[in-house]
């Protein structure tokens, strides 16, 4: 499997990811991230990795 952001594969995890930035109904999607993305999100306003 790989990162449905960045397409790398290797060690890869699925997380539910909430934007609440902007919006008045926050959005989930299923990601898959890899290791990287995953604290890239992390470090973003308005998103929520669970």
């Amino acid at each position: 499997m790989a990162c449905t952001n960045c397409g790398d594969g290797g060690d890869v995890e699925g997380y539910t990811v909430r934007f609440t930035q902007g919006t008045t109904e926050p959005t989930e999607m299923e990601l898959v991230l890899c290791a990287t993305c995953a604290e890239e999100f992390r470090t973003e306003p308005g998103v929520e990795l669970q």
